[in-house]
């Protein structure tokens, strides 16, 4: 009797403090802030969590604050607009959210729909992210050479990648009198062949003859029928040429 009577007292002392446990750490720091779990009946704890912390990595971050309203231009990718796409927050990746690429100061602006009538943008760390996906067009964080690191657009990836980085300028202009104003340059690509940490910024057809020397003769025909000018080529021509110089290898 004894000895039961002992067992009934210490697993209620489990059960009590382990309910004291739970009450404790059920309210924990996410990123660095405080979210209390209330969980469902029947809802593992540990899901519970994996959710809570997944929906506030992807709301982690400063608001948006437009510095650029008094800007002739924007500092945008393609147009001063949400687009559809995703991204990948912390190893975490979040699809059909609306995004727009800040191309000058390499930030990424999210924005959050509380409801119909109240939206806030907020731009998540640059470290946060490793890539994403706006309106169709892929993007990944790269380090080239000795540059900093940035966002790259992916134009084609087999044996030999080919990246593009988007710039604009922003300078001051005399548009407004009464202030101090700026305005945005039109926004300027430039392509990247990449073989492992070997790089090469393209800048005309022997870009791409030093890489597929045997086939000289092949690539130069084919530039010529496409009617392809270096100096204005787009996203859409390089994939198709290199897609060319890759199946030359392939018939090998």
């Amino acid at each position: 009797m004894a000895t039961i009577l002992w067992r009934k007292i210490i697993l209620t002392k489990i059960i009590k403090y382990s309910f004291l446990f739970f009450v404790l750490f059920s309210s924990i720091e996410v990123l660095g802030q405080n979210y209390t779990i209330q969980l469902a009946p029947g809802e593992a704890l540990f899901q519970a969590l994996n959710d809570k912390c997944k929906a506030n990595i992807l709301v982690n971050g400063k608001h948006f604050e437009n510095i650029y309203v008094n800007d002739l231009g924007h500092p945008y990718f393609v147009q001063d607009e949400f687009k559809k796409g995703w991204t990948v927050l912390h190893g975490v990746k979040f699809e059909d959210i609306s995004l727009k690429y800040n191309i000058w100061d390499q930030t990424l602006l999210i924005q959050q729909n509380k409801n119909v009538s109240n939206t806030a943008s907020f731009i998540p760390p640059f470290d946060f992210i490793s890539e994403f996906n706006i309106d169709g067009r892929y993007f990944k964080k790269e380090v080239l050479g000795d540059s900093e690191e940035r966002f790259y657009e992916v134009i084609y990836q087999g044996e030999i990648t080919c990246l593009c980085s988007w710039d604009k300028l922003r300078s001051e202009s005399d548009h407004k009198v009464s202030f101090v104003a700026y305005k945005f340059s039109e926004q300027k690509a430039k392509f990247y062949l990449v073989t492992g940490d070997d790089y090469q910024i393209i800048k005309g057809k022997k870009t791409l003859i030093k890489k597929y020397p045997e086939y000289k003769k092949q690539i130069s025909q084919y530039i010529d029928e496409q009617g392809i000018k270096f100096y204005k080529l787009n996203g859409l021509e390089l994939k198709k040429l290199l897609t060319f110089c890759e199946q030359l290898k392939g018939e090998k």
